[in-house]
């Protein structure tokens, strides 16, 4: 319909294509992929806002960015944009007689209570009801919502007892609205938490295995936010009523529920591995561990890694390729790793070799990618340095048996790193100061390379440019140094000097080195 319209400038274009992105945005944000959602709905925000200005449409748009904040543990955000919601659509109506009053000043409470301000949450929740009253919409979905938010808040003050009635009446509302539905899972799920705070450990298992046989009745992608606490809390409550064999027969049964599940999300046309599906996954492998044919398992949980592998992979090279925050670089590399290490050591264990060799080779291309990214700077903690990154690759290398590429492979990180490093002198931008410590590992990378090239010119060329390159660091960070700090830096500079004759230069760092030495 939109590829119909000639005039892409017209107001007729801009918000159909505003309310399009909203709708895809709520979409995602359905199926668990928030990221994606905000993309969307700010998309749809920069289409519509001008348009609309104070509308109801854009006031809701506002509530669904808000919510997408809010999932991704921003909740600074999501409570701008809950206030803005709520502003507008005040100021629109002329007081707060509207339905989605109650709606907006739930969504602040809700961030008032993940910021554990319980008693500033309580009090919006109990302003949205009383607004609901006003409005005759009690017995409302909306009422069951605010009325299971309230008792959370009651219940993260310890006040389990105050919490049992509002729960079960969102309970209760749910139950005659929507039958078996994801809320009314939910509000099952709430009522025996109340019962396991509240010590009886029986009634709470009694609820927390209605709400399963509710979760498992329930369409592929319609699934609750609490199947993965439901499996967790009958484990518990087996535990602590020493039912083993209950226990056992639940996990087979939860075994069987996220086997299916897992499935169901794979066979999406639009399939992203997001924190929702990785739920599924990590309960997976969990409830696999737990068997006692560790032969079976293994087979199992390799044929689940694989899938995994398998469906990803794009996914992830798109993701690491556009993202700029190093920070999430570093842990999007240390969850890749993860899932390949673990895959080798179950090939190992079933002697899969051509598995092997597959999994291998993705580690392979991994560190390749990572090393080839000028932005890429190592975390301490991970071990992800360009020089200890190299060095993996090149055992990878020989552990496949192309050991005889690993010249070619030098040559070309070689050139890379070359033209890394001159594209760096030349456009010396806020930007590229920002990555000092990735051009220092591609500096000393090239050094490294031109040495196991035999490449001596080149090697001279580029140790003089290091040599100016750290005298610059010396000079910012020299201060802030500590002695041991001083020593290496100076050791490791005095050593560069040397490999390429410059004994003037040698002399001063070693004298300057004997004295840090001595302090």
């Amino acid at each position: 319909m939109l590829e119909k319209i000639q005039d892409k400038s017209s107001k007729y274009h801009r918000l159909t294509t505003g309310f399009y992105l909203y709708s895809e945005g709520e979409t995602y944000y359905r199926n668990g992929d928030y990221k994606r959602s905000l993309e969307k709905l700010e998309l749809s925000r920069e289409f519509s806002e001008e348009l609309l200005k104070d509308q109801p449409d854009l006031a809701r748009c506002y509530n669904a960015i808000g919510n997408c904040h809010f999932r991704l543990n921003e909740s600074t955000k999501a409570l701008e944009f809950f206030n803005k919601a709520y502003e507008m659509q005040r100021k629109l109506t002329g007081s707060e007689k509207h339905f989605d009053i109650p709606v907006y000043k739930n969504q602040i409470g809700t961030v008032y209570e993940s910021q554990e301000q319980y008693e500033r949450a309580i009090e919006c929740y109990n302003e949205a009801l009383d607004l609901l009253d006003e409005l005759k919409f009690s017995g409302s979905w909306d009422e069951a919502l605010i009325r299971r938010n309230l008792a959370n808040a009651l219940m993260f003050q310890g006040k389990f007892s105050d919490a049992v009635k509002p729960a079960e009446r969102a309970y209760s509302i749910r139950e005659k609205l929507n039958g078996n539905h994801p809320e009314t899972v939910r509000s099952i799920y709430q009522l025996g938490m109340i019962q396991a705070n509240l010590g009886d450990r029986s009634k709470a298992l009694e609820q927390f295995l209605r709400a399963w046989e509710m979760e498992k009745s329930l369409s592929a992608g319609n699934h609750s936010v609490v199947w993965r606490l439901i499996i967790t809390r009958v484990e518990e409550m087996c535990d602590e009523l020493n039912n083993g064999e209950k226990k056992a027969q639940f996990q087979d049964d939860a075994l069987r529920f996220c086997q299916h599940f897992w499935e169901e999300q794979k066979s999406f046309n639009q399939f992203r591995f997001t924190k929702h599906n990785k739920d599924i996954f990590d309960a997976l492998v969990s409830l696999l561990s737990d068997k006692t044919d560790k032969y079976e398992n293994n087979v199992l949980l390799l044929d689940l890694y694989e899938g995994l592998q398998r469906a990803t992979e794009e996914q992830f090279q798109e993701e690491f390729e556009q993202e700029t925050n190093n920070t999430l670089l570093n842990e999007m590399m240390k969850e890749r790793v993860e899932i390949l290490e673990k895959s080798i050591e179950l090939c190992h264990k079933l002697d899969e070799h051509e598995k092997l060799l597959m999994f291998q080779k993705s580690k392979l291309a991994l560190y390749k990618m990572a090393l080839l990214r000028p932005d890429f700077r190592d975390k301490k903690e991970n071990a992800y340095g360009k020089a200890k990154l190299k060095s993996m690759v090149e055992q990878l290398y020989k552990d496949v048996g192309l050991e005889e590429n690993i010249a070619e492979f030098r040559k070309n990180l070689l050139r890379t790193w070359q033209a890394q490093w001159e594209e760096g002198k030349s456009t010396y931008t806020e930007k590229t100061r920002k990555i000092v410590l990735a051009k220092e590992e591609t500096i000393n990378g090239i050094l490294q390379l031109c040495k196991e090239l035999n490449k001596e010119e080149m090697f001279k060329r580029y140790g003089k440019e290091a040599l100016l390159f750290n005298e610059e660091l010396w000079e910012v960070r020299q201060a802030k140094m500590n002695a041991r700090e001083k020593k290496t830096f100076l050791r490791n500079i005095k050593e560069i000097a040397s490999s390429i004759g410059d004994h003037e230069r040698e002399k001063c760092y070693h004298e300057a080195y004997q004295v840090s030495v001595q302090i």
